[in-house]
This record gives structure tokens, C-alpha cells and sequence, in this order.
């Protein structure tokens, strides 16, 4: 007899997939918090851990979803979020419940993970389930794309944030022939952010890559600030300008790459006491309103400015000059 596969309902709309942070805990028991600023890379990479020998690494992961995920009348119920961590290397499979928010578009839970039990790169995923038609466990969704966790790397490797092309800007295309002055471009349109640096502009590459607490290393600092808060400006605007809708409601959805990972890091800091899905409602609301929309600008440039690090590149310039000055004196 012939097995017949009924379909039933699922949840349409984007799955989000994040971790929000990750600390290790070492041998003597304290626990040592990482800078896991979020990338586009969808990579952690937890090789850059000062703890010697950590036994135990916690992370913080969240999962956005679309409202009518828990929205009453859906033919679903009993909803829950699993976040799944596995590696084929050590047949690891790590799982814990998430837990929602008030407006049940985001779900956030702690999973640990011993170091022991992975060998190099671990995939996190989740699985949105729920009871259908009297079925308990049916998957309702799941995220476009998984995370990666790198127990061995000090950086993500998983791949680029975004492209960098140096070009000759006197060279190049009518646009940029009209900017010869500029130090770089920034495209966030494409499929993954680009800057364009302007070879023109003397030394400018050399200042870039130029380390240390020398002169060249003070500038080279800064600006990388600047274009950090270039590139967070640019993305957090081109991803606002291309996103999709709910086919139902109409609200707006979060971008499944990079576009998405942009918008929830800025969001935090732009309105910090919303939820991600109505910070997103509420940006997209006054973007396309009457009003509101010019109010959000110093949020938004705020925003890029700590993503960037400029504050802590400022201070470190200043400390650097006084430095000079006083050997100079000296």
C-alpha cells in the first residue's frame, strides 16, 4: 500500500536566527563574557576567548518571527522554538526550549554546550513546532539561513562581511569620475555591502592597514571608524529600502541575509525598548509616514557611531597624541 503524505499548514514569512552573545566558563568556574558583535558572517567564533582550557561555552540565541506565529485563529497551537546545535565530527545534538517575549515575535533562550563535546565548528539552527490537525511536534518553520559556532577561530571565517575593491576613481564610472575627492563609496544595494577605495586619494590604502601609536596609525585608526559608521549607515538604509511584506497583514518582515542581521543590531540601540519586530513596524511606519521619520536620524547615526567603535578609535587617538607630545617634549 502506497504511503500518502498529507501536507498540512506552515508559517510563511522569514525566521530569523541569531546569537545574541556568548560568554565561556574556564576551569576555576568564572565565566568570561566575549565580544560577539554580530556579522553578517552568521559565524561566533569563541577561539577568542582569553580563558585558558574553558570547559563550558553559554550562548545567548534568539529567533525572530513573524507575528501571526501565536496569533490567535492560525490552524497551529502549542507552539514552541528548539534551538539545535550539531556537529557531525563528535554526533553532537544540543537542544533547549526558547522562550518568548510578550508579543511572541521573538524567542530567546540560553544553550550550553560543552567544549569537550565539539571538535571544531558546531551548526546551529531551530525548529518552530506546533500541533496541527491534532499532531503534536509538526514543523511549522524554520530559518533560511543556520549559524555557525567555531570553538577553534579568534575571528568569523565563515565568509566576508562585505567586499572592499580599491579603484581608481578618475578611472572608473561616470558616478565616481564625479567624486574624485571622495575616499571611498559605499554600495549596499547588491547581494553583499561593497566599499570602493579610492586608490587617488594618496596613501589613503597605506592609512587603512597602518597599526601602532605612530602618526599614521592614529589616522588609520580613525579612519576606519569613519568608514565602519559609513558602512552601518549605508546597510541600516538599504536594508530599510528593500523589505518585503507580510502577505496577510502587511507588515513588514525582516530581510533573511545580511540585510536582516543589519537592521536587528541597529534597531537595539536605535529603540531599544522594543522588541525587534516593533522596532522594524514602527521605523518602517514613520519612514513611509508623514512624520517621525527625520526625528530617528541622530538615533540612527548613533547607533552606526557605536557599532563602529568610533568613541573608543577617538579616545585611543587622543591618548596616542598625548603620548607623542609628551616624548616630544621630553
Amino acid at each position: 500500500m502506497a504511503r500518502v503524505i498529507r501536507p498540512y499548514p506552515t508559517l510563511k514569512g522569514t525566521v530569523a536566527l541569531r546569537v545574541q552573545a556568548a560568554s565561556v566558563k574556564g576551569p576555576d568556574g568564572d565565566w568570561e563574557h566575549l565580544d560577539v558583535a554580530a556579522s553578517a558572517d552568521r559565524t561566533t567564533a569563541l577561539g577568542s576567548a582569553d580563558t585558558l582550557g574553558w570547559t563550558t561555552a553559554r550562548l545567548r540565541v534568539s529567533v525572530t518571527v513573524p507575528a501571526k506565529a501565536t496569533a490567535a485563529g492560525e490552524p497551529w497551537s502549542d507552539v514552541n522554538v528548539l534551538a539545535i546545535l550539531t556537529e557531525g565530527a563528535t554526533n553532537l545534538r544540543a537542544t533547549v526550549l526558547l522562550r518568548p517575549t510578550d508579543d511572541g515575535t521573538e524567542w530567546i533562550g540560553d544553550l550550553d554546550v560543552l567544549r569537550a563535546d565539539v571538535f571544531h565548528r558546531a551548526n546551529l539552527t531551530v525548529q518552530m513546532v506546533g500541533t496541527v490537525g491534532g499532531v503534536p511536534g509538526r514543523v511549522l518553520a524554520e530559518p533560511t539561513e543556520d549559524w555557525v559556532i567555531d570553538v577553534r577561530a579568534a575571528r568569523p571565517e565563515h565568509g566576508q562581511t562585505f567586499t572592499v575593491r580599491e579603484t581608481a576613481f578618475s578611472r572608473s564610472s561616470l558616478w565616481l569620475r564625479n567624486m574624485p575627492d571622495l575616499p571611498w563609496s559605499i554600495n549596499a544595494a547588491g547581494s553583499r555591502p561593497e566599499v570602493r577605495l579610492n586608490t587617488d586619494m594618496e596613501r589613503l590604502t597605506e592609512l587603512l592597514d597602518a597599526q601602532g601609536d605612530g602618526p599614521a596609525g592614529i589616522v588609520g585608526s580613525l579612519l576606519l571608524a569613519q568608514l565602519g559608521e559609513a558602512m552601518w549607515t549605508a546597510t541600516f538604509h538599504a536594508a530599510l529600502g528593500d523589505l518585503e511584506s507580510d502577505e496577510e497583514d502587511g507588515s513588514p518582515l525582516f530581510p533573511a541575509d545580511w540585510r536582516g542581521e543589519a537592521l536587528r543590531d541597529m534597531l537595539r540601540t536605535v529603540l531599544p525598548d522594543l522588541t525587534p519586530g516593533e522596532a522594524l513596524r514602527e521605523v518602517h511606519r514613520r519612514r513611509t509616514g508623514d512624520h517621525g521619520w527625520g526625528e530617528l536620524q541622530s538615533r540612527i547615526q548613533a547607533a552606526a557611531q557605536e557599532r563602529a567603535g568610533l568613541a573608543k578609535a577617538v579616545r585611543e587617538a587622543v591618548r596616542a597624541l598625548e603620548k607623542l607630545e609628551r616624548e616630544e617634549s621630553e
